[in-house]
């Protein structure tokens, strides 16, 4: 069985998981603050991005609260097999 996640205020839809390792959590990170016009686009998708626990607060602070209703930031995940057989990519 594969567990659920509570992702509050975000429907079930399709769902694309980044994550990366120390710098490539970083590279990551940077590239959804740049392209938050482009999330917002694709409104039936959902974007995960685990930023890494060093990041998590950095990466809050730099999108000011306007965080797009489809994006959900995780600082770290144990369970990261679960999470990732509920995305598609």
């Amino acid at each position: 069985p594969v567990r659920r996640y509570d992702f509050k205020g975000i429907e079930e839809k399709s769902q694309i998981l980044f994550l990366g390792g120390s710098q490539g959590a970083q590279t990551i990170n940077n590239f959804i603050i740049d392209n938050l016009d482009r999330i917002n686009e694709y409104s039936s998708v959902n974007f995960i991005v685990i930023t890494g626990k060093r990041n998590y607060e950095d990466v809050l602070k730099k999108l000011k609260g306007n965080t797009p209703k489809n994006l959900k930031l995780l600082p770290f995940e144990y369970e990261i097999f679960d999470l990732m057989l509920v995305c598609r990519l």
